[in-house]
């Protein structure tokens, strides 16, 4: 994603599932929290769904650790714009980043109703 700008401006927001959203107009940007990355260790491939519209609850990505496989679900019925591509590359990002370069997908959202359940603050999960 070349501008910064839709990773770094708004603080995100938690799922319950530790992903977290940074909405961004029409867009959101979802990653996965430092808590869960840090769970499962250091990330070895990432892989993206070839889907292009996802219910929420469905997987946009899946991480792969030495540790398990874990999908990363979509917080809201979405489109998916576009993927970090990078990820493919350079999975460890995941670790490295997880709020800025290890960002997994930047979603249209079709139903905004899925950001009523998120938290402001990643304790409460």
């Amino acid at each position: 994603m070349g501008n910064a700008e839709h990773r770094t401006s708004i603080t995100p927001l938690y799922s319950k599932k530790h992903v977290w959203v940074r909405i961004h107009n029409d867009t959101v940007v979802v990653g996965v929290t430092d808590c869960l990355q840090k769970q499962l260790g250091t990330i070895i491939n990432v892989e993206f769904s070839s889907d292009e519209f996802v219910e929420k609850g469905r997987p946009i990505a899946w991480l792969e650790s030495i540790k398990a496989v874990v999908a990363v679900p979509s917080p809201i019925d979405c489109e998916i714009v576009e993927v970090n591509s990078r990820l493919i590359r350079e999975p460890w990002l995941v670790n490295a980043s997880p709020y800025d370069e290890g960002w997994i997908a930047l979603l249209r959202a079709l139903n905004v109703s899925g950001l009523r359940e998120l938290k402001n603050d990643e304790g409460l999960l």
